[in-house]
């Protein structure tokens, strides 16, 4: 079990360090990761302004990062709770499989982003 929390952690921390590094090179440059879907139908994903909103927040400038994506918290917040769920799975199981759990969360999350994702494209934000 302790080898498999030190490789969850050693993960963790790659993983952070990568973003933190992909984040910076993308604020030094003024640039971003183009949304194919955006490019291809001209609306926008519940994910479009995931990148700006990441490099406000690298600027601590948390209303900018709102304005960029206003759902950005709970999009964060639900990938966390799965990464937490799925390395606490891996620790103490040995298995390594995502964990989707509740179910309710998911369906939750679900409607909450596809209706986002309309909403953002009739009002225009």
């Amino acid at each position: 079990m302790k080898k498999r929390l030190k490789k969850v952690i050693l993960i963790a921390a790659a993983v952070l360090a990568a973003g933190l590094c992909l984040g910076l090179v993308f604020k030094l440059l003024g640039g971003g990761i183009p949304c194919v879907f955006h490019v291809v139908t001209g609306l926008k994903c519940p994910g479009c302004g995931n990148t700006t909103a990441v490099l406000a927040l690298l600027s601590l400038d948390f209303k900018g990062a709102l304005e960029a994506n206003l759902m950005m918290p709970v999009e964060f917040a639900y990938i966390g709770w799965l990464a937490f769920l799925s390395a606490k799975n891996y620790v103490v199981t040995g298995k390594s499989d995502l964990i989707a759990k509740p179910d309710w969360l998911n369906v939750a999350v679900a409607v909450i982003v596809i209706g986002w994702a309309v909403v953002r494209n009739i009002i225009g934000m």
